[in-house]
């Protein structure tokens, strides 16, 4: 065999050297060829060089995909955390613009009546809980359907 045929052997066998995926046997037959060859030990020397570019571009890639996926979810818990909040407005505003009440203020008679007073009293008190329990009501149904919508995915 000539020395160009051994080198191409060699040469086809040095990425199953590289992976280290190669016999024994091979593997001493290709480092003492290398040792002895500047040819095939500068196509070593390239792969090895390409591997590691490759792998450098990999991570770089994998970096910015992660970098990606960070400010993804950010942005999703920020939409999140402000449909909580509109959710659980509009909920709370419900009650108040279904169960308005107006209030007439009888002028010629020095002001409000008492018992208008005590109407006054009563409808903020029970709007109060109304409005809460409508914006909790609301908040929920908002979570819910954003955990459905997400489960979905």
């Amino acid at each position: 065999m000539g020395n160009d045929t051994i080198c191409t052997l060699i040469q086809d066998m040095l990425p199953l050297y590289i992976d280290d995926v190669i016999s024994n046997d091979s593997k001493k037959m290709v480092e003492e060829h290398i040792h002895s060859c500047n040819k095939c030990s500068e196509t070593l020397e390239r792969m090895h060089v390409t591997l590691k570019n490759q792998q450098i571009i990999e991570h770089e890639k994998s970096a910015i995909q992660v970098d990606y996926m960070k400010k993804l979810y950010k942005y999703q818990k920020i939409i999140t955390i402000l449909g909580g909040i509109l959710s659980f407005i509009v909920g709370v505003m419900l009650p108040v613009l279904i169960f308005s009440i107006p209030i007439i203020i009888d002028l010629t008679n020095g002001g409000i009546p008492e018992y208008k007073i005590a109407r006054i009293n009563l409808v903020w008190y029970v709007g109060f809980i109304e409005m809460g329990i409508s914006g909790l009501v609301f908040l929920g149904l908002y979570m819910l359907f954003h955990y459905f919508l997400k489960r979905r995915k």
